[in-house]
């Protein structure tokens, strides 16, 4: 019976350690939106021409705002700061890269194909993660877990 208990809880818990889970998702998507927008500053060529190829309206403002956006959220995701507020800018932006760009580039007629393909593209993920932390927050490792204390 204590065997049971046991796998039934941990089926149900998990393992523990959760806060640290949370704090490498988080500073781990954080990172890669900070380097993906820094690199995107110092060369937006593709950028402006995928902005172009896509029909976002105002490219050559896109090509500053949309990588600024990348890099100050991922910073704030990275130190825990209005994760909420910076989860939802990333997930604006993947959200669009979703729907213009990343779709495009399947065209299966099987559902399922459709599907798979449609869950496998980076952007999605990165929604499901930033709404991840839009509804949970930044978690007790964090700066905005700081200021909370402090109030």
């Amino acid at each position: 019976m204590t065997f049971l208990n046991t796998l039934v809880d941990l089926n149900a818990s998990g393992v523990g350690f959760g806060e640290v889970a949370h704090t490498l998702s988080r500073v781990a998507l954080g990172l890669f939106f900070a380097i993906s927008g820094q690199f995107k500053l110092r060369d937006a060529t593709n950028l402006l021409a995928t902005f172009k190829d896509d029909h976002i309206p105002f490219p050559n403002v896109m090509r500053w705002f949309v990588p600024s956006v990348e890099l100050m959220a991922g910073l704030a995701l990275i130190v825990g700061l209005l994760t909420p507020l910076a989860a939802l800018g990333l997930m604006s932006l993947c959200l669009v890269a979703t729907f213009t760009d990343g779709i495009k580039r399947y065209q299966d007629s099987d559902v399922l194909s459709w599907i798979d393909d449609f869950l496998w593209l980076p952007d999605v993920l990165y929604c499901i993660m930033c709404g991840y932390l839009i509804t949970t927050g930044a978690g007790p490792w964090s700066v905005d877990a700081l200021l909370a204390a402090m109030i």
